[in-house]
């Protein structure tokens, strides 16, 4: 990711399938610290990513 990726607060991907992969980076990329929403495509993710992933990006209500 470039460092410009650091102002994004919403990112809605609809297109995309993510894998635990792409998850994992998102949540360890030091540009994603502003990242508030993001919406992508369903997923196949391990149940362990998950937890992760949906506890620092919950799901919109």
């Amino acid at each position: 990711m470039r460092p410009w990726f650091a102002s994004v607060t919403h990112l809605y991907l609809h297109d995309l399938q993510i894998t635990d992969a792409v998850a994992m980076a998102l949540l360890d990329s030091p540009h994603t610290g502003r990242l508030r929403v993001l919406q992508f495509r369903a997923s196949e993710l391990s149940p362990a990513t998950e937890r992760v992933f949906w506890s620092r990006f919950p799901v919109p209500s």
